[in-house]
């Protein structure tokens, strides 16, 4: 039997879920990053910038599309801080 794997939206909905981000919030980040590979590794480090600076994850993920390097700094900081 075949198992089916997870869609990126069904991935990002248990993000939210798992961290308490609000629909509205997962929604406009959904609408931006549809297109992109990893939509989930998108949102861990759009929320990470969001927790770590204190903003709104609209602004947050403005400023992860500034810096487009933002998840190899996230990957660090999780990896010397696990």
């Amino acid at each position: 039997m075949r198992h089916r794997l997870p869609t990126d939206l069904e991935l990002l909905v248990e993000l939210a879920c798992a961290v308490d981000l609000d629909y509205q919030d997962a929604y406009y980040i959904w609408e931006r990053a549809n297109d992109q590979e990893n939509v989930y590794l998108l949102v861990e480090t759009v929320l990470y910038i969001a927790k770590m600076h204190r903003l709104p994850v609209c602004l947050a993920f403005i400023a992860y599309q500034m810096r487009p390097n933002w998840h190899q700094e996230y990957h660090s900081i999780k990896w010397l801080t696990a």
